[in-house]
């Protein structure tokens, strides 16, 4: 199974999709299109463990609109270079996800209808910056974001460009 260390999500206009650009430890990449359906059910699953993982001495519902500040000023002060696929990579669709709880972090597995698999650990601050990134490509698309937590949403987004990486 392909473990995803980084990724850089791309908005695919032409399919009305989102492309991510993944690389693993081993400096392989792969390129995983993933469609808006799937996506708008994985979002509210991967909110709600945001949530649960920021149990702690303030309540979630103040806590994460302040670590999710924090975090876009970390990723503006600390940027990483964009995942570029190596030549000859060809795309393939992601069809399902599931998610594994693992202590105090998730597992997030993809799987494609060829047998492909991925999978990433999403630590809390992992998860909830997957999140952010998910939702600048949902604004570049100009797709609905319903599917976010207020808590991300509610303070303003940095500006989408075509492509974000993230560790």
């Amino acid at each position: 199974m392909f473990a995803i260390r980084t990724f850089t999500l791309v908005s695919d206009f032409d399919e009305d999709r989102l492309r991510m650009d993944a690389r693993n430890t081993e400096e392989v990449t792969q390129a995983i299109m993933l469609t808006r359906r799937l996506l708008d059910r994985a979002i509210p699953k991967m909110a709600d463990e945001a949530y649960k993982l920021a149990a702690g001495p303030i309540p979630a519902n103040l806590a994460l609109p302040i670590a999710q500040q924090r975090l876009r000023q970390e990723r503006r002060a600390n940027p990483i270079p964009p995942v570029c696929v190596s030549d000859g990579v060809q795309p393939w669709l992601c069809v399902a996800m599931q998610f594994k709880l693992q202590g105090n972090a998730m597992f997030w597995m993809l799987k494609g209808h060829g047998g492909q698999e991925a999978r990433m650990f999403l630590s809390n601050s992992n998860l909830r910056a997957t999140l952010d990134v998910f939702a600048m490509q949902y604004r570049a698309m100009k797709w609905a974001r319903s599917a976010f937590p207020e808590w991300l949403t509610e303070a303003d987004l940095d500006p989408a460009p075509a492509g974000r990486a993230l560790h």
